[in-house]
């Protein structure tokens, strides 16, 4: 069962780089092996704090996953990353602490 639902998040953000409104913006988006933490890497120039709205589906994957994997605290710590040079611009944690 736990495969699958990995499965159906990798595909979700396959889409979800694939859209067009995103393509400018959301280069390359990955979760650790528990899905308690969320890389995503941005191009900085059309990147926007606005942006993260669109990560709130994606951040509640992972909370999830994590409760049916068992997970006593589930929290998703997100990494917004510069994609030209691996420079954290923002992390957060949701919920948060």
């Amino acid at each position: 069962m736990m495969d699958k639902m990995a499965a159906s998040i990798n595909d979700s953000i396959t889409e979800f780089l694939a859209k067009d409104e995103n393509k400018n913006v959301f280069k390359n988006i990955s979760f650790n092996k528990d899905y308690s933490e969320l890389n995503v890497k941005v191009d900085a120039e059309h990147y926007a704090p606005l942006n993260e709205i669109s990560l709130i589906g994606l951040q509640l994957f992972g909370s999830i996953y994590q409760t049916f994997n068992g997970t006593e605290k589930k929290a998703v710590k997100t990494n917004i990353i510069n994609y030209s040079n691996g420079t954290v611009i923002k992390t957060s944690t949701s919920p948060e602490n």
